[in-house]
């Protein structure tokens, strides 16, 4: 036997087994991904499950508040369709912090950001229109003077143009570009991401990869 042999001999067992134990630490990492992975994607879902009753289903279309107006201010005090939530985006901010390692299909990231924005906006309108609402002289009896009277409706029509800016501006429907838009875009998004076929699904736990930049569409800048 040769000093090769002898070499190889010796050699082989040592790699053999530090070839196994990587193996098993790299499968054992991806698992690990796997389920960081579905643990993220599973709170982005609820999360955007509770936003859908605000931001989700038809929305908002242009005009349609000088019909919806009246009845939404007439109703009970403390009625759910005339209270304003904003909305929570703790899912959806980690999402875009881990996804880009863990998402199979980029464009999901994009969604992200994007719906995160508009969100963000439909918050700051919500702020203005309830620090505008807070006004006292809003809720007080009018007087006898019929200047007071016009500035008391001046200011609950602003108030009215707030709400709509809220409701049309904010949210809109999926043919604008407003939180009910962009909400649609992320839950398709969310849907390529959760149906990505078997072949994808491979390259991601094994390499690592996702969906390649030459893939993704084009961007309008």
């Amino acid at each position: 036997m040769t000093a090769l042999e002898n070499w190889w001999s010796v050699a082989w067992p040592v790699a053999s087994g530090l070839l196994v134990a990587l193996l098993a630490t790299w499968v054992v990492y991806r698992f690990q991904r796997r389920e960081e992975r579905e643990g993220v994607l599973s709170a982005l879902i609820a999360e955007l499950q509770l936003h859908e009753s605000w931001v989700g289903r038809g929305g908002y279309p242009r005009g349609m508040w000088a019909g919806y107006s009246e009845g939404w201010w007439k109703g009970k005090p403390g009625e759910t369709d005339t209270l304003v939530f904003k909305l929570s985006t703790v899912a959806t901010d980690s999402a875009i912090q881990v996804g880009p390692s863990l998402f199979i299909n980029r464009g999901l990231v994009r969604a992200l950001v994007n719906y995160r924005q508009r969100a963000h906006q439909l918050n700051q309108l919500i702020d203005d229109m309830a620090a505008f609402r807070a006004t006292s002289e809003l809720w007080l009896p009018p007087a006898d003077d019929e200047r007071s009277e016009s500035q008391l409706e001046g200011l609950r029509n602003r108030l009215d143009g707030l709400a709509r800016g809220v409701h049309e501006g904010g949210i809109g429907d999926d043919t604008g570009d407003g939180a009910n838009h962009h909400y649609h875009e992320l839950r398709r998004a969310l849907r390529t991401e959760r149906t990505s076929s078997c072949w994808r699904r491979w390259l991601w736990f094994w390499l690592g990869l996702s969906r390649r930049a030459k893939e993704e569409p084009e961007p309008s800048w």
